[in-house]
């Protein structure tokens, strides 16, 4: 399966509209050089690995100053405003120079209670507040989950929405696809100036009944169908796996071992033949979006 995908990328061109590709998790040294930007909370990592690398940034905003959790529920923090106004003009210099290319304001954020209309409110802000910034660093991107299917629509000021669902390689691909829920839940609330990523499973665990080589082929066949279906439809403009690093066991994993996806702390590094399809696919993306840009 590996060597049919690779093959397939290297010896056809990915339709032109296909200019994005990302990873959870940042490492700009190990993604450089296949994917068109990574993202961090942490500015200074960001400014640094651009320094080293050239990789372009998205500043991700959730767990900072922006939100706060009462019994477990987000909500803005009575300061918000001024919190991100602080945080944008600390990034201005850097969305300037193009160092950074926007920002990322989170990930699930109304899957934990974070109203609708208070995402909606933060996102015009942001928009507005980079409207003095070139237009190559005014990238507004978020990140959803199924929760998605209950908006009125897609907020308009967003550059790049995702939706993550994931199918259990115990399971397989029962109920609907995800491309099922995209056409239902998701293209057809976007705006004009709005466009989706997806974001195929890359990831896998040693802990639970399914082994890492079974994670992995899953991956790759599922990284199979996303790359279909977005080469389909122009609205789909590329992809943003989870996850790139390896992530730290819990303190106990008896609860993760007997779930739908083992601990998920494995991540694209330790899986080669995953790690490989996704260098292909991202350095042809690149080669769309150098030709487009």
């Amino acid at each position: 399966m590996l060597s049919l995908l690779v093959s397939a990328l290297a010896s056809a061109t990915l339709p032109a509209h296909l200019t994005t590709m990302s990873m959870y998790g940042y490492n700009a040294t190990l993604q450089s050089e296949w994917t068109t930007f990574g993202f961090s909370r942490d500015l200074s990592e960001l400014v640094a690995g651009h320094a080293g690398t050239g990789l372009p940034g998205l500043l991700r905003l959730d767990g900072g100053p922006l939100l706060n959790r009462t019994a477990g529920v987000l909500a803005l923090a009575s300061d918000w405003q001024a919190q991100l106004a602080k945080i944008l003009e600390a990034a201005r210099p850097h969305l300037v120079a193009g160092v950074l290319r926007g920002v990322m304001i989170g990930d699930e954020l109304t899957a934990q209670g974070l109203p609708f209309a208070s995402l909606e409110l933060l996102i015009d802000k942001i928009a507005a507040t980079l409207a003095g910034v070139p237009a190559k660093s005014r990238t507004i991107y978020y990140n959803d989950s199924i929760f998605a299917a209950t908006w009125p629509r897609i907020p308009h000021n967003l550059t790049l929405f995702s939706l993550d669902y994931y199918h259990g390689p115990a399971t397989g691909r029962i109920g609907r696809t995800v491309m099922d829920l995209y056409n239902e839940y998701v293209l057809p609330k976007l705006g004009p100036n709005t466009r989706a990523l997806f974001v195929p499973q890359a990831f896998g665990s040693d802990v639970g009944a399914v082994s890492l080589e079974q994670y992995e082929d899953y991956a790759l066949g599922n990284l199979s169908l996303y790359v279909g279906w977005a080469s389909a439809d122009e609205r789909i403009v590329g992809f943003n796996p989870w996850h790139l690093l390896d992530r730290p066991l819990p303190a106990n994993t008896s609860e993760c071992a007997a779930a739908t996806f083992g601990c998920c702390e494995r991540g694209v590094v330790s899986m080669p033949r995953l790690r490989a399809a996704l260098e292909a696919l991202g350095r042809e993306i690149k080669t769309n979006r150098f030709s487009v840009s």
